[in-house]
């Protein structure tokens, strides 16, 4: 125990012990690094908080010892080891004064806790020191030599005092810095969270504006990530001028893969949008082809239609009929282009909309076509008729010219019956048999010719008729 000690030892303790509290104080860091990596991970450990809790329970006993020494040596009467242990030890802590301070985390704060031991070693130390003074400052050599003790003491109390502002300063950045790190990088996963719950494999039509809404949605939160990552940049400029090479190193790669999310999350985004933006406009460019085509198919059908049930009443509406058809079918011939572009515009959505969207589509196009046909076939129906009805007087001339020459020659024959050998009895009745049966057969072409001719009269106009 302290009470068995000897003088002698008390000054090797006492280093011994100043020893110990350094040492202490160099896996305080590490501990509480490793506490928050296990209270981060796992929820219900305990092991590594009461290893820290530990640590503190030995770090103030060994400060206790440590003060209960110091105390001792004091009041031994053994003024000049006092003094010679007080001056090894100041020596000690200006040649930690002269140490570059560290650069990372892990060693700020391993030299911030060493300065506070310093400082209140040094402070408890000058409590004892100047108890001392006051009981021994008769002897003059005695006072000289804690006069220049004390000037060197305060000094070094004040460096070290500045160097833990100091090294509290540093940890503060640091500690602002990986804050503001761990919120950059909880705004890159929600927000990669969010653009993954886009759902652009396939693309419903009628999702279309929302997911063009959500995308630059999206796109506005940007500027957000970006300003993090330009003042985490300015922080690093700050923080990494006395950091360690190999440090600085790994920490500005870190900071430069979030800038390549960001960076990767913009492109990804904007090409999405202009991929959603151009199925949008072929969307649109689809149903504009679409209503065109059926605009012409209605004016089409509806023209055909109303020609269908009304004759013409005249020979010459039949040639207007007739020529305007002419033009009807120019427009067919120029739907069945725009069919043909209307399938193209089809084949460019069909590699980025959902098969349900694809199915109907190509069901519509698909009864556009057969529309197409039907309206051809109706239309050459209708040709055909009319050209019947145009080309009908000229059928009736014909038959007509036909009709008279076979009467012109039937009067030819009467009038030479007469002139032949035969008798005119048997000639007479020869011919009459041959009559009889052509008339039977031209009687049904004079009532063609009659019910034709007074159509054509009813139709025809002007002199014409």
């Amino acid at each position: 125990s302290l009470t068995t000690v000897s003088q002698g030892e008390s000054k090797e303790q006492l280093n011994l012990l100043r020893k110990h509290l350094l040492a202490l104080t160099k896996t305080e860091p590490q501990l509480q690094s490793i506490k928050e990596r296990v209270l981060d991970t796992v929820t219900h450990e305990t092991t590594v908080v009461e290893v820290l809790q530990l640590w503190q329970r030995v770090f103030r006993e060994t400060f206790q010892q440590y003060h209960r020494l110091s105390v001792r040596l004091v009041h031994s009467e053994d003024v000049s080891a006092a003094l010679r242990l007080w001056q090894e030890y100041l020596s000690h802590v200006q040649e930690f004064l002269s140490n570059q301070v560290p650069g990372d985390y892990n060693g700020l704060s391993e030299h911030r806790n060493l300065c506070e031991v310093h400082k209140n070693l040094l402070t408890d130390q000058q409590h004892l020191i100047l108890s001392i003074r006051a009981e021994k400052g008769r002897d003059l050599s005695v006072a000289e030599q804690f006069n220049a003790l004390t000037n060197l003491h305060n000094e070094t109390l004040s460096k070290i005092m500045d160097r833990h502002a100091s090294v509290r300063c540093r940890l503060s950045a640091w500690d602002e810095y990986r804050e503001a790190q761990s919120r950059l990088l909880t705004w890159l996963k929600e927000t990669e969270r969010e653009k993954s719950r886009l759902q652009l494999r396939f693309i419903h039509l009628r999702r279309l504006d929302r997911i063009i809404a959500n995308i630059e949605g999206i796109i506005e939160k940007l500027p957000t990530g970006e300003s993090q990552v330009d003042r985490l940049a300015e922080q690093q400029e700050a923080l990494l001028s006395g950091c360690d090479e190999a440090l600085a190193v790994s920490i500005r790669m870190e900071h430069a893969a979030n800038v390549t999310r960001i960076n990767n999350l913009r492109a990804s985004l904007e090409t999405w949008r202009d991929f959603v933006l151009r199925i949008r406009a072929l969307s649109a460019k689809h149903a504009d082809q679409t209503a065109k085509i059926v605009k012409t198919f209605e004016d089409v059908s509806q023209i055909v239609s109303t020609a269908f049930h009304a004759t013409p009443s005249s020979l010459q509406q039949a040639k207007e009929q007739l020529e305007s058809l002419s033009q009807l079918r120019s427009r067919l011939n120029l739907a069945s282009t725009d069919l043909e572009a209307l399938g193209i515009t089809n084949d460019q959505l069909r590699e980025c909309l959902s098969p349900t969207d694809m199915k109907s589509l190509n069901q519509h196009v698909s009864l556009l076509w057969q529309q197409h046909g039907d309206l051809e076939h109706q239309l050459a129906l209708l040709a055909y008729r009319l050209g019947e009805r145009v080309g009908l007087r000229g059928k009736w001339e014909k038959r007509l010219s036909r009709f008279l020459i076979w009467l012109t020659d039937a009067e030819i024959r009467v009038h030479s019956c007469d002139s032949g050998l035969e008798e005119p009895e048997d000639a007479l009745k020869r011919l009459e048999g041959e009559l009889h049966a052509e008339m039977a057969i031209k009687q049904r072409e004079l009532d063609w010719l009659q019910e034709i001719g007074e159509e054509l009269i009813d139709v025809t106009e002007g002199e014409e008729q």
